[in-house]
């Protein structure tokens, strides 16, 4: 009998520790500063946490997939904080908000990464930062009131980005909707871009990208008027099709779109003009009512098609086209 029991306590004790480690998972037992590695994980409570100098409240690796639940990852403090970073490949974030870090969320490195119904605000550089991170997935975020840019591209491919929401991106440094430098082959569609400071999205440097069924409208720096698309430098091939890069009755832009910064001034800090935006196609896209151009090109900018574009009620000039 003794024996017995024994052997049942070692059953019991077999089948009881995965049940405790499956209760601790599903009642959110994750803490400031946690690295969740592969398999699903649920957020019960909201973080707030001062996770140091250049680190993360929260790190997802390989095969991590958090529902956040609803919940908020914010910090206590630090310019250079991170609210959450997805490193490696294939994890998931999904259903809750990130606010009041340095970045918002970093993709570092890897890719295959998929984030959906997030919202992140209020971070004192970008919302969502991606370097040297390819094959992502975005979809249903908003990216608002960062103090630099919604999202950052930066040497990272093959991204998608639909129906998001970014606004009202606007602070000391540099900043606006979206940048993407060095980074090619993404598509950016059914977004809505607006009020951001130096430029809605500035394309530079950057290859055979799509901006596709975007309204990219108002960009404006408290008050002064600035580049709702831009192309800067070797930016080559791109398709900019059936956006609306207008002003409406929340703000006026500068330009609807510019390549090569003709005429200057078209962001904030300074702007002069560049050449080597070569082979874009801009293609049925609206440009209405902006202070200064619609549709402009500096010279030097070479085999750029313009087809089926409108433009109306622009200050200077509907369509300003250099060779």
């Amino acid at each position: 009998m003794k024996n017995s029991s024994i052997i049942l306590g070692a059953c019991l004790s077999a089948l009881l520790g995965p049940v405790s480690s499956a209760l601790a998972e599903e009642n959110g037992d994750i803490t400031c500063g946690a690295t969740l590695g592969a398999g699903s994980h649920k957020l019960r409570r909201d973080l707030r946490c001062n996770p140091g100098s250049g680190a993360s409240v929260l790190t997802l690796t390989d095969g991590a997939r958090l529902d956040l639940n609803g919940h908020t990852v914010s910090c206590a403090g630090g310019a250079d904080t991170v609210g959450i970073t997805l490193t490696g490949t294939g994890a998931k974030l999904e259903d809750g908000r990130v606010k009041e870090c340095g970045t918002g969320i970093l993709l570092t490195g890897g890719g295959g990464h998929r984030l959906d119904d997030l919202r992140v605000t209020r971070n004192t550089a970008d919302g969502i930062s991606v370097q040297a991170s390819s094959d992502n997935r975005f979809r249903d975020i908003v990216s608002s009131g960062n103090g630099s840019f919604g999202f950052r591209l930066t040497f990272s491919h093959r991204n998608t980005f639909k129906e998001t929401n970014v606004k009202d991106n606007v602070g000391p440094q540099h900043c606006g909707g979206y940048l993407l430098f060095g980074a090619n082959n993404n598509v950016i569609t059914r977004s809505h871009i607006a009020r951001n400071g130096d430029v809605g999205v500035q394309i530079h440097s950057s290859d055979r990208n799509t901006l596709k069924d975007n309204k990219v409208v108002d960009s404006n720096f408290l008050g002064r008027p600035t580049a709702n698309v831009l192309l800067l430098e070797d930016a080559d091939e791109n398709l900019i099709q059936d956006n609306n890069l207008s002003s409406t009755d929340f703000g006026i832009a500068l330009d609807g779109l510019n390549i090569g910064c003709k005429g200057g001034g078209a962001t904030r800090i300074g702007c002069p003009e560049t050449t080597g935006a070569d082979n874009n196609i801009i293609r049925c896209n609206k440009a209405n009512d902006n202070a200064r151009y619609g549709f402009a090109q500096a010279s030097g900018n070479v085999g750029n098609v313009f087809i089926k574009n409108t433009a109306r009620g622009n200050g200077v000039a509907n369509f300003a086209i250099d060779p």
